[in-house]
């Protein structure tokens, strides 16, 4: 079962297709995808065909993500995980995207100390 955290305003969850929107809304940004091993999105359906390579990813146990969803709008507004997970070696490359700027309010530092703490004590 894929693993949902939760902070005071965020839930960590799996990313499904109905996400497809927020997430190609990211990946499609320039800025987002700079330096990022990806092009740009142009099209849905690459959001679509990312989300399915999440989740083969965390199947086959080389990596997971998580949508990071609004707990107040029920909207995805980036991903946050693992990528290149090697449990042998206790070897993984941490990997974040936000769709917007959260204006100095703190929101990105604050979901990524919950999440290495949730994480690390697991």
């Amino acid at each position: 079962m894929f693993p949902v955290l939760e902070t005071k305003r965020l839930y960590l969850r799996e990313l499904t297709k109905a996400d497809a929107k927020s997430i190609f809304s990211c990946f499609s940004n320039g800025k987002v995808t700079r330096y990022y091993r990806l092009e740009t999105f142009v099209h849905l359906e690459e959001a679509e065909n990312l989300i399915h390579i999440f989740k083969k990813n965390y199947n086959d146990k080389r990596g997971i993500r998580w949508g990071i969803e609004r707990k107040e709008t029920k909207e995805v507004m980036g991903t946050i995980g693992f990528n290149a997970w090697v449990p042998y070696h206790k070897k993984q490359s941490l990997v974040t995207n936000s769709i917007q700027n959260t204006g100095g309010t703190g929101t990105f530092q604050k979901r990524c100390q919950k999440f290495f703490l949730t994480v690390l004590k697991r």
